[in-house]
Parts: structure tokens; sequence; C-alpha cells
């Protein structure tokens, strides 16, 4: 017989997507979701809570355990990078129904971002724009958290190169690697968010040479790890690259040691058939789109990242999953972990326990 949440859980979805998000959206999106964190944080703490939340949002079913990356996954849900930057959510996330934990972006030194407002909503496209230039209170404060969290699901740690635009070149490869030896011992893996600009005309690790070159670093550094020290690698790649350079980069990755992919990091096109009117896009101007309309560029790109990669790599598919039939998709195209943000905002906390469900029935 399958086990269930309790009855409550699609009751509280429903409480949400009818009021509470309604009541949300009357502020600014950051500090609502500074203020949902905080409270998850709280909420972490006290086991009380924690089996509480878990009574009402977590679902379980033996036919969506799964082992990858030598990881023993409850569920195939995870709450993606982005939504918890500085490892604070690590021990509310199995409560929420979740079946891991992506942590990040986290940056070797601490860094505030770009001034606010910086994170937008498009309810009528079910997406946000994202420019929130990359914040992080820097891996020794991370670390620390980490290590003294109770984790109850796996976490990873993403991590990125500090957004200083002076940290350049071969710098920047530093930069990387400080973080990488500080979260390594840590984290159960680490994936590299190698779609930040790395030179002085803009270009990123996403490069082929300066990924080859990233990936050399991690791997010279690695040697020296003890094996339980040495986690699993990833990159993750940014939605703007058109299949075949997703295949390239993935072969590339492969040689060099890199055990699986995410796909995909937001994206700085505007599709042309978004419901939100055009001066709106205006206003609002440049960063990062997530949700909705960048589902089937993920669906194409972990579509040709498990061309590439074959059976033995692992692929993580993120980005537009709102719902059930969504994930089905990712899973359909070829990936075998997917992760949620965005739909969190739209969706609310019940998210990963209804797409577990459906995935049980199938």
């Amino acid at each position: 017989m399958m086990r269930t949440s309790a009855p409550i859980e699609p009751a509280a979805s429903f409480l949400y997507r009818g009021l509470l998000r309604r009541a949300s959206f009357l502020s600014e999106a950051e500090a609502v979701h500074a203020r949902v964190v905080a409270l998850a944080e709280a909420a972490g703490r006290a086991r009380a809570l924690r089996e509480a939340v878990g009574r009402l949002f977590r679902f379980r079913h033996p036919a969506l355990a799964r082992t990858v990356l030598g990881i023993r996954f409850s569920n195939p849900v995870g709450l993606a990078a982005g939504f918890d930057k500085d490892g604070r959510l690590v021990e509310i996330a199995g409560s929420l129904g979740f079946g891991f934990l992506e942590v990040g972006s986290v940056s070797a030194r601490p860094w505030k971002g770009n001034p606010r407002p910086r994170l937008f909503r498009l309810p009528a496209d079910r997406a946000l724009v994202n420019r929130v230039g990359l914040p992080s209170e820097g891996a020794e404060v991370v670390a620390a958290r980490l290590a003294s969290s109770r984790r109850e699901v796996p976490v990873g740690v993403n991590l990125v190169k500090t957004a200083d635009p002076s940290i350049l070149g071969d710098r920047a490869i530093d930069d990387f690697l400080d973080s990488y030896r500080v979260l390594a011992p840590i984290a159960d893996w680490i994936v590299l968010n190698v779609s930040c600009p790395n030179t002085a005309d803009g270009r990123t690790f996403e490069d082929e040479r300066a990924l080859a070159e990233l990936l050399a670093a991690i791997e010279d550094v690695s040697r020296g790890f003890r094996d339980n020290c040495r986690p699993p690698l990833l990159v993750k790649f940014s939605a703007d690259l058109a299949p075949e350079e997703v295949e390239r980069r993935v072969e590339l990755s492969l040689a060099r040691g890199v055990r699986g992919f995410v796909l995909a990091n937001s994206s700085l096109a505007r599709p042309a058939r978004l419901a939100t009117p055009e001066r709106e896009i205006e206003r609002i101007g440049r960063g990062g789109l997530t949700g909705k309309p960048i589902l089937d560029r993920v669906l194409e790109l972990v579509g040709a990242a498990r061309r590439v990669a074959g059976p033995d790599a692992v692929v993580v598919g993120v980005g537009g999953v709102m719902g059930p039939a969504d994930a089905a998709r990712l899973c359909a195209a070829g990936a075998d972990l997917d992760e949620v943000s965005t739909g969190l905002v739209y969706e609310g906390p019940g998210l990963p326990a209804r797409i577990n469900r459906e995935l049980a029935k199938r």
C-alpha cells in the first residue's frame, strides 16, 4: 500500500494557492523570500516543529527511492540552488518533502550582490526574473553552518566565482578552488556553476577552453583529498546554450572526471510568447528568467546531455517544474533527479509531495 502524507497537505496547498500566494504577492518578492527562509530555518531547529511539518508535507513511497552518485535518495525531487543560498534549510528540507537539497550558489568570499529590488515576479507566466547578483555569506560561513547542521537528506553545494568583477582569469580559477577546498569535505556532491563571467570581455567558464582549465585545476586539487573528502563533481550549464554546445561541453567534462550535469541555469533570453506585457518586461530589465517559460528549453538540453553522457553519468533537470506532469517530462527526457525553486513561489510548499505522489502512481 502507498504510504502517503497526512490528508491535510492538499488542503494546505489549496489554501496557499487560493489565499496565501495572493497576500504574499502584495510585498516585494525578495522580502517575502527572506521571511520564508527565516521561518523555515527556525522550524528546522525544533524537533517538534520538524515533525509537524513532516506530517503535513512529507510523502514516502518505496518506488521513489533510488541510488544516484552512490548516494541513497528517498525521492527524486530536490530544492534547487538559488532558493537556499547559504545552507539555512538543511534541517527542514526533508520534512518539506524534498529528497535532497542543493545549497548555493556559494562563493569563496562574502558578496552582497546587486542593489534591490533585484527579484521580480511574472505571474502571468509563472516565472521570475532574478538579478540578485550572486550574494553569498562566503564559503567559510556556509561550511561551518553545514558542519553543525543535522542532515536528513543528501546535500549538494553549488559553487560560483565570487561576483567581484575584479576577479578574472587565473584569479577566478583560484577563487573557485578556495571554495572547493572548504566545502568539498562537507558536501555530498559539488556543482560548479560555470555561467559567471571570468574574463574582462564577459566570457564565462562555459567557454570550452576556460572550462577545461577549471576542471583540470579542480582535478589537481582533489588528488590531495582523502577518498571520503572527494565528493562527486557535477557541472551546471546555462539555459542559453544550444544543444550542440551542451553536447560538446558534456563530452569535455566527462573526460575530466565529471560525474554529472545540472540543466539548466536561468535564461537571459525573453521568449516572444511571454504573456507578461512587453512594457512590464522592459520596466523590469535585465536578469535571469526562471519558471515555466524555460521548461521546453530545459527538456531539450537534458535530452542533449543524456545523449552524450549515456546511462552512467547523472543528469539533474531544473527549470520550469510547476507540477507532476512537468517532473514526469523531465524524467522522460533523461533526468535522474529533478529540482524545483520558482515552482514553490507559485504552487507553495506542498509541491514536492504532489510531484512525488504522482510519480509513485506512475
